[in-house]
């Protein structure tokens, strides 16, 4: 949402859901290098007030200033904390509970952890205070920038009650079945059926973290599900043939629909309407 920002290649989020694996970022770098090109033209087309050189020089500076300001601090810093200590704390605390497997506790207690560095933050010391080729300075400034994202990662996690794809919460899974009688089974698979459809239309959506000084802004983006429909994953569950056989039966009853569908009939619009 910041205009003139491109995002691009192994920064999209939207094409595979919730377990993007490695070589399927291929699709974004693909798909993003053939819309962003024309997309800078067309921005660039319209953009009004000219080319950046046609922008007043106090623009510029101001920022120049701002982010100088900020070295300079940083560079006379007189606290008692290492940065590179408080990186390795970081990382050691979101590598123990923010991986796949997640549980609120732990989440409660890593931002707990994160809220103890940003403090100490504040009182850093950097050992190299020159001004040329300084890779501390540099990486102080990374740390800054660290805390912010883990904070994004961890309250993210935390809100989901779930589990979808590589957020795993132990405590929300579903559970495999157990009836032994076909019948039981078949009501068992439909209770199933209905807890996961449920949890897509609590949960199939992009989490979007928005950056203010007092922390992060959280919304969610509906997942347009229109031409491949949500199913369930069920990783050889015991029961699973027979919840994969429910489900479809389900879908052809209309008694599950894609989110698309959903907010087409929401709208009073037929389902493929543009």
């Amino acid at each position: 949402n910041v205009p003139g920002l491109y995002a691009i290649g192994e920064a999209d989020y939207q094409y595979h859901g919730a377990n993007r694996l490695g070589a399927n970022s291929l699709l974004s770098c693909i798909f993003a290098g053939l819309i962003v090109g024309p997309g800078i033209a067309r921005l660039l087309g319209g953009l009004k007030g000219g080319s950046a050189a046609d922008q007043p020089a106090s623009l510029f500076e101001e920022e120049v200033r701002r982010h100088r300001q900020r070295y300079e601090s940083l560079l006379a810093a007189k606290g008692t904390e290492n940065p590179y200590l408080l990186h390795k704390e970081l990382g050691q605390v979101m590598t123990k509970n923010v991986t796949v497997v997640r549980h609120n506790k732990d989440l409660n207690e890593t931002l707990a952890k994160i809220d103890e560095l940003s403090e100490r933050y504040r009182d850093i010391a950097l050992s190299d205070s020159s001004n040329w080729t300084n890779q501390t300075l540099s990486f102080a400034r990374a740390v800054e920038d660290m805390l912010v994202l883990a904070r994004v990662i961890t309250e993210g996690a935390l809100r989901r009650d779930e589990c979808r794809g590589a957020h795993y919460k132990p405590e929300f899974d579903l559970p495999a079945l157990t009836a032994q009688d076909p019948a039981a089974l078949r009501e068992e698979a439909k209770r199933w059926c209905q807890a996961f459809a449920a949890r897509n239309e609590r949960w199939l959506k992009t989490t979007i973290a928005e950056y203010t000084p007092d922390g992060p802004r959280f919304s969610y983006e509906e997942v347009d599900t229109s031409l491949i429909p949500p199913r369930p994953r069920t990783y050889e569950l015991k029961g699973a043939e027979v919840i994969v056989e429910v489900w479809k039966q389900m879908q052809r009853e209309g008694a599950v629909a894609p989110t698309a569908d959903r907010r087409e009939r929401a709208l009073g619009k037929p389902v493929g309407a543009t």
